[in-house]
């Protein structure tokens, strides 16, 4: 599973053998900044939406998809 977000939105996909088997992308919204106490544009608001975005792949993905380690890796500094 890889994934990936931005200050507009985030996504994953999930590949299995080389082949991608799901995917999803959200793009943000106003109300998703004032929900999380977020700024706009705001570039720190980037770890938190990284973190967002982990958490709703995990969600989507973990109820049917229990039959392979899971290991999160991130590429933030922050």
């Amino acid at each position: 599973m890889a994934l990936d977000a931005s200050l507009w939105g985030g996504g994953d996909i999930l590949v299995i053998g080389h082949v991608v088997q799901q995917w999803f992308a959200v793009r943000w919204e106003g109300s998703d900044f004032s929900r999380h106490r977020l700024k706009r544009n705001d570039s720190g608001s980037m770890s938190y939406l990284e973190a967002l975005t982990c958490l709703i792949a995990c969600r989507l993905r973990l109820p049917s998809r229990r039959d392979f380690p899971i290991r999160v890796k991130s590429d933030s500094l922050a």
